[in-house]
């Protein structure tokens, strides 16, 4: 919550926030969204597998396109 907390103490209002990639399994984002503060993620990753290499994304992402040559997968979010 640092960001939060500088916010503060500068007497500033945070009127939402913007995170590239949400890690679903921290708490960070519901509290963030228990404070009321609105919360803008893309994608929320709700799980990695060390072993796998395996991502699992929200219910919000779709896979849309690879580029195997790269190793890239590209999602689309709603």
């Amino acid at each position: 919550m640092g960001l939060l907390e500088i916010a503060k103490g500068a007497e500033a209002s945070v009127e939402g926030i913007g995170i590239a990639i949400e890690k679903g399994w921290q708490p960070g984002g519901r509290i963030i969204r228990e404070r009321g503060i609105q919360l803008e993620s893309l994608p929320i990753v709700e799980s990695m597998d060390e072993k796998s290499g395996e991502i699992v994304f929200g219910q919000y992402c779709k896979k849309y396109r690879s580029d195997a040559d790269y190793g890239v997968v590209f999602f689309e979010c709603m």
